[in-house]
This record gives structure tokens, C-alpha cells and sequence, in this order.
């Protein structure tokens, strides 16, 4: 498997992190991970991935700059603003 990243450049995974237990504010959830070895580039944030996104009902709102996920009848909002 080959990876483009942000900055355009080609990159191979190390590996895959399968069943990760991560805590984004009071929600756990069990995720994958591709594990690649770069340089991080502290002005570029994380993107989370699609499928991520849609598993846990992701509401993205560009004019309030705000990601909300739901789980269940729960939701936890970010202001992405505050994020960098």
C-alpha cells in the first residue's frame, strides 16, 4: 500500500494499529490506524478519516467552524478554531 500524504509526497506505511481504545472527549471508541513514518508539520492538523466520520455521525459545520459527533442519543462538539 502506498500513501499520498498532504504534502504530496509518497509514503509507505509502517503498519497498521487495528482495535486502538481512543477517548475523544467523554466518548471511547475503537479505531484502526495506518502508521507512517514522516516528519509532522506541527501547522498541519489530523484528518480524521471517512469512514470515522461516518461511524459516528459526524456533523461538520463550516460557517460555525464546529464538528459535532454523535454517539447514541450523546453529542460532543469541537470548535476546530481551537484545535491549531
Amino acid at each position: 500500500m502506498t500513501l499520498e500524504l498532504a504534502d504530496r509526497l509518497i509514503s509507505r506505511p509502517v503498519g497498521v494499529a487495528e482495535d486502538v481504545f481512543v477517548k475523544v472527549g467523554t466518548f471511547h471508541f475503537l479505531a484502526d490506524f495506518v502508521v507512517v513514518d514522516y516528519d509532522p508539520d506541527p501547522r498541519v492538523p489530523l484528518i480524521l478519516g471517512r469512514s470515522f466520520l461516518k461511524t459516528k455521525r459526524a456533523l461538520i459545520d463550516v460557517f460555525e467552524v464546529e464538528l459535532t459527533l454523535h454517539v447514541g442519543k450523546e453529542t460532543i462538539t469541537f470548535n476546530l478554531d481551537q484545535t491549531l
